[in-house]
């Protein structure tokens, strides 16, 4: 037996879960704070979606929100942009689609919107994210 194994086994479950620290990378610089950054980008999209909504037809605006989905994952990697896609399916069933300020949503089209998006999305941030490989 050489001194790797012996260790381990010597070690046990403790020694174990060690190495898997040591070899696991760290989840908050990988994934959370790319996460937190597609917050903000979803944020200051709904809050430039809201000074202007005047101008646009509202129904439709979700798509916009793949703008700060696919910018997340070309820079960071796909799981940052499906966080920030599920962000962004929140936040335009709360801010976008009537009765505003609610997560409830009245029209089924707009569902079928919702879920469309959060497909399309995730099928872009997988797209994107390979598309640096």
């Amino acid at each position: 037996m050489d001194d790797t194994s012996r260790i381990s086994a010597e070690g046990g479950v403790g020694a174990a879960q060690a190495d898997i620290k040591r070899l696991r990378p760290d989840f908050l610089r990988e994934h959370g704070i790319p996460a937190l950054i597609g917050l903000f980008a979803v944020i200051v999209v709904t809050a430039i979606m809201m000074a202007y909504s005047e101008y646009f037809v509202r129904d439709h605006l979700i798509f916009f929100y793949l703008l700060p989905v696919a910018g997340i994952a070309m820079i960071f990697s796909s799981t940052p942009a499906v966080v920030t896609s599920i962000i962004a399916v929140f936040g335009a069933a709360f801010f976008l689609f009537p009765p505003i300020f609610s997560f409830q949503v009245d029209e089924r089209l707009q569902v079928v919107e919702l879920f469309m998006f959060a497909v399309l999305a995730f099928i872009a941030s997988k797209a994107s994210s390979r598309l640096l490989r």
